[in-house]
């Protein structure tokens, strides 16, 4: 057998292949959609079928990841609004008020609660102005002091809700008292006669009494802590 012959008998198996690895090619396209071209059928399909095929199978895998992270953080999310609520509701349910007293048409009323940090005392007071009767009074006067262990100092701070300096005498009171985690809110309900500077003694009074009550009079102890647990025997919860 001459050498041409040969080389005719090695490249038939080939000659055969091809068209039909074509064919196949253009009936399994067909099966997904793709178009088939109208010249030049074997290499425009694997020019322009095969690599939608590639382009498909690489983007699975980041799709995925990226719908997981999707999934984790809107799991995170959730998890952080539901222990938000609950810390919510713990701190609300610890709030004592004491009764209402009335000295000469105006109304004064104390709150009560403990707290661990800033957030807590914005708790309080939500959950306190959430109440229509305490948010229609005429002012709500607020003082706080908590102590850091971490930085061996106390945060603290007050608000005079339009009442001038009535915040910064409370504070002072929370400081004579030596009280610490607790916030303390006097509400007040103007009855139309000016009590003058005697307001700030009934401020005050009605804040001790109820701090007292509650056992948060610390005068006797150390900055590392209350002598005694707090107590509300006795008082009203919001």
């Amino acid at each position: 057998m001459s050498g041409a012959d040969k080389f005719a008998v090695c490249c038939l198996p080939c000659v055969v292949t091809v068209p039909l690895f074509i064919l196949s090619a253009k009936r399994a396209f067909a099966g997904f959609g793709i178009s088939q071209p109208s010249s030049h059928s074997g290499q425009g399909l694997a020019v322009q079928g095969f690599p939608l095929i590639v382009q498909e199978l690489h983007l699975q895998p980041d799709q995925a990841q990226e719908a997981g992270a999707t999934q984790q953080q809107d799991l995170q999310s959730r998890l952080n609004e539901e222990a938000q609520a609950a810390r919510a509701r713990a701190v609300t349910a610890s709030i004592v008020s004491g009764e209402p007293h009335t000295e000469r048409k105006s109304t004064f009323q104390a709150h009560v609660a403990p707290v661990t940090c800033k957030e807590d005392v914005e708790l309080v007071m939500a959950a306190l102005l959430s109440n229509n009767k305490i948010q229609r009074a005429s002012h709500n006067m607020m003082a706080y002091r908590i102590w850091s262990q971490e930085r061996q100092l106390f945060d603290q701070d007050c608000d005079d809700d339009g009442e001038s300096a009535a915040g910064g005498r409370l504070l002072h009171l929370l400081e004579i008292m030596n009280v610490q985690d607790v916030v303390v809110v006097v509400s007040r309900w103007f009855g139309g006669v000016l009590l003058g500077p005697q307001r700030f003694t009934i401020i005050n009074n009605t804040a001790r009494l109820m701090l007292e009550a509650c056992g948060y009079d610390n005068r006797h102890a150390t900055k590392s802590g209350p002598t005694s647990k707090p107590n509300s025997g006795g008082l009203a919860r919001q």
